[in-house]
């Protein structure tokens, strides 16, 4: 059986501006190669797509999008491939996103734009991201939504995330941005699952999701999203992609090699997703990450084995998102 990821997310550049303490970048960015994604190896991927339909193509990875020196090259030839995707996504921490950037996204085929403001007050954000850029964000926020109603672009939705935490409120994210908000524009509290970075002095910051004792099921991950960084390794997660990267034996393959599709299927993925239907954990960094618990359990339990039911969910709720 061929699975085909149902979202695709892509690392169009890994530069960032940012210090967040929940994020591998400071550590990584001092050995791994800083840079965009050529533009031949985005146009290679999506042409080996063919006409497989996709639900999500995401512009997300380890870096900020708008920092992405190719980015007006890359939205070019993303345009040509649209009919493949029910939704294109960008998340930004919206620091780098001036009007003219924000213009250029509002023109293109790009339906849902996520802002990581990730706090909901100045000095959250200074604790969390280690800069004093909580005005310019937010400003710059209001200025996209702003934009959006202008420009007409009803089709296109806005997320506005903050972190799990003591130091956040949901009224304080409904204040900055209240005369905008509708069933199309809103904010939302997002769920922090372990993950290396937290491993430090700083991760009782965050409230950190636990699975409850819940027993473990297949990692929903796996079967359904595909992360690609600017060197074109691919990985069957975030924390692959974010945290270990071509380090970690979450690195599946190289588009260098192999359509993404044939990627997504060849030997080292297919033991890991059998590992996991036996009840064994699919790879060694899976230990201690909890994202599991987050995403869909589309299996059940028969003869001590986890065998895969035939709804297939996506997400538990739409962008994982918390009200």
């Amino acid at each position: 059986m061929i699975i085909i990821p149902s979202i695709i997310n892509l690392e169009l550049t890994n530069r960032c501006n940012l210090e967040c303490v929940f994020c591998d970048h400071p550590a990584l960015k001092r050995t791994m190669r800083k840079g965009d994604m050529p533009v031949d190896m985005l146009e290679g991927l999506l042409e080996g797509l063919g006409n497989t339909p996709v639900y999500e193509l995401g512009l997300v990875g380890l870096g900020e999008p708008t920092l992405d020196k190719l980015l007006t090259q890359h939205l070019e030839v993303i345009s040509r491939y649209r009919k493949l995707f029910t939704r294109i996504s960008l998340n930004s921490n919206a620091v780098p996103m001036t009007k003219a950037k924000a213009q250029m996204v509002l023109a293109s085929p790009i339906n849902l734009v996520t802002f990581s403001l990730n706090s909901t007050n100045r000095a959250s954000y200074k604790e969390l991201m280690l800069f004093d850029k909580f005005d310019v964000a937010v400003k710059n926020i209001r200025d996209f939504m702003q934009m959006r109603q202008e420009s007409g672009r009803d089709d296109l939705k806005i997320s506005v995330q903050f972190m799990s935490s003591r130091l956040n409120a949901t009224d304080e994210m409904q204040e900055l941005f209240s005369e905008y908000l509708t069933e199309d524009v809103i904010v939302y509290n997002r769920h922090v699952f372990h993950k290396p970075a937290l491993d430090n002095d700083q991760e009782h910051l965050l409230d950190q999701t636990s699975s409850n004792g819940d027993s473990r099921y297949p990692c929903w991950s796996m079967y359904s999203r595909a992360y690609i960084d600017i060197d074109g390794n691919v990985y069957p997660c975030t924390i692959g992609n974010d945290s270990y990267r071509e380090n970690g034996s979450l690195l599946i393959g190289n588009l260098a090699d192999s359509t993404l599709i044939e990627v997504f299927n060849q030997q080292h993925i297919e033991e890991a997703r059998r590992r996991a239907e036996d009840g064994k954990l699919p790879f060694s960094e899976c230990e201690d990450c909890t994202i599991w618990s987050l995403l869909p359990n589309n299996f059940e339990a028969k003869s001590g084995k986890w065998v895969r039911t035939d709804q297939d969910d996506i997400r538990l709720a739409e962008l994982d998102r918390e009200d």
